[in-house]
């Protein structure tokens, strides 16, 4: 029963993981997709905890920060929801959700007014400015996992790969 155990651990560390796709060597981009896909859940759960800790989700730290980064400071709806791999139901909850909190802001497009505009807020400035900290951090540690290297480094190459022998 140990040595089942041992063996079951060792591979939910992802190090000793085969990501076969089978026997089939035309299927090897199965195995790296899997591989990288891994990786990325693994970041994504380390990023969630991290924004976590300050009452965000990664999708709402993630709007918080690309409506920051914006130029004129705001974005279209559907905008928010193209960043956010959201519908437009869904994107609708979110910001609610958020300005319910006093996070963000909705207002009409001056020139379009079927447009509605979405910006932060002071308070969503400065929760997002303790979250970027957080989650930088987080980031950058993940990204030191060798695990996490190896698979998004290969899974490039694959790709590069195929591209090249494709074209």
């Amino acid at each position: 029963m140990d040595v089942m155990q041992d063996e079951v651990c060792e591979s939910n560390r992802g190090d000793s993981l085969r990501w076969s796709a089978g026997v089939d060597p035309s299927r090897s981009h199965v195995a790296q997709w899997r591989a990288m896909n891994s990786a990325h859940c693994r970041i994504e759960y380390v990023l969630t905890m991290a924004v976590g800790e300050l009452g965000l989700s990664l999708v709402e730290f993630s709007v918080l920060d690309i409506l920051e980064e914006q130029v004129e400071g705001h974005l279209r709806m559907q905008d928010v929801a193209l960043v956010a791999a959201l519908t437009t139901g869904a994107t609708t909850r979110l910001v609610s959700r958020l300005e319910d909190r006093g996070l963000l802001k909705r207002y009409l497009c001056e020139t379009d007014r079927r447009g509605i505009f979405t910006e932060l807020t002071p308070a969503g400035l400065a929760l997002l400015q303790q979250a970027r900290s957080v989650h930088d951090s987080a980031l950058s540690r993940a990204f030191a996992d060798p695990a996490n290297v190896k698979a998004i480094t290969d899974t490039a190459l694959a790709i590069t790969h195929s591209v090249a022998t494709a074209t």
